[in-house]
């Protein structure tokens, strides 16, 4: 199993139009769960706020608006991506250099090249959630 974390700031934007100062954010990939990305907020002494989603989505996202429900990912310049995640609470808008993204990427993929990931246990995971809700 290999993890690949990689720290940044963020700037993020949330409902009310109000921007916050730059927000420390964590990227994380674990090949345990292959077609899955992490964005994790805070941490340190207090529990982070981890969203995860498909990394397809966030490569994809680098090139062009994408994404439908909780989380869309689209460039806003030649420079910076946004990462939008939605809730009951509110929505938020989490802006990233497109070249930190990019290696981020490169680094997931060079343990897991896209297409290669063996998906069993993710989607056993993903049953077991599921019927526990049920």
């Amino acid at each position: 199993m290999d993890i690949i974390e990689h720290d940044t700031m963020a700037g993020v934007l949330v409902d009310n139009h109000r921007q916050s100062g730059p927000v420390a954010v964590m990227l994380r990939y674990d090949t345990s769960d292959p077609l899955a990305v992490g964005l994790v907020f805070g941490g340190g002494d207090q529990p982070g706020i981890t969203w995860v989603f498909a990394r397809d989505l966030l490569a994809e996202g680098i090139r062009e608006a994408t994404g439908q429900g909780d989380v869309r990912v689209s460039p806003s310049s030649w420079q910076t991506t946004d990462v939008e995640l939605r809730s009951p609470e509110g929505t938020c808008s989490v802006r990233f250099y497109t070249d930190e993204l990019q290696d981020f990427l490169q680094r997931t993929n060079a343990v897991c090249p896209p297409g290669s990931e063996r998906c069993e246990k993710s989607l056993e995971r993903m049953l077991q959630g599921l019927l526990r809700t049920v």
